[in-house]
């Protein structure tokens, strides 16, 4: 899975860049794979993400940057609130045997009822939105889902 919006927080955008060059690999008939992931290894310097290396080929490297319109580190802050409440969801669930695993599922917020929120509230939000989830697992199994209103607006189905 790719997210185009916002670079990890583990310091190798590799997870990220796989598909990327997975893809690259199948178009071109190349054999491409992780050789470094540069930031981490020199990380005193500006370095590229990653560098990627197949016998016989030339190496490559490749620089990802992220572009936020309109400017500003409120937009990105605001932004990867959601991304840390999905990964706190997640989290919570899998502490309790996740019984929502092997199948799809959406959970959908309202971004901007996280704005004023600082980290904690968010996992707290992401974990009592989980307990709900826990506590009613065939609501959430079934095509209406879950849905509340607290302690911000949200579905899960």
């Amino acid at each position: 899975m790719m997210f185009s919006c916002l670079p990890p927080d583990s310091g190798c955008e590799w997870e990220n860049l796989r598909s990327f060059v997975d893809h690259y690999n199948r178009l071109h008939s190349k054999r491409y794979s992780l050789s470094a992931c540069l930031e981490k290894v020199n990380r005193n310097t500006k370095e590229p993400e990653v560098l990627i290396e197949a016998f016989g080929e030339v190496p490559i490297v490749i620089e990802r940057k992220s572009i936020v319109w309109p400017s500003g580190n409120e937009y990105m802050a605001d932004h990867h609130k959601s991304h840390q409440l999905h990964k706190d969801f997640v989290r919570r669930l899998n502490q309790h045997g996740n019984p929502f695993t092997g199948s799809a599922y959406l959970l959908s917020v309202y971004a901007r009822d996280l704005k004023d929120k600082g980290k904690r509230q968010v996992t707290s939000i992401a974990e009592q939105m989980a307990n709900v989830a826990l506590s009613n697992p065939s609501q959430a199994q079934s095509q209406r889902g879950l849905e509340g209103r607290e302690p911000i607006r949200w579905r899960f189905y």
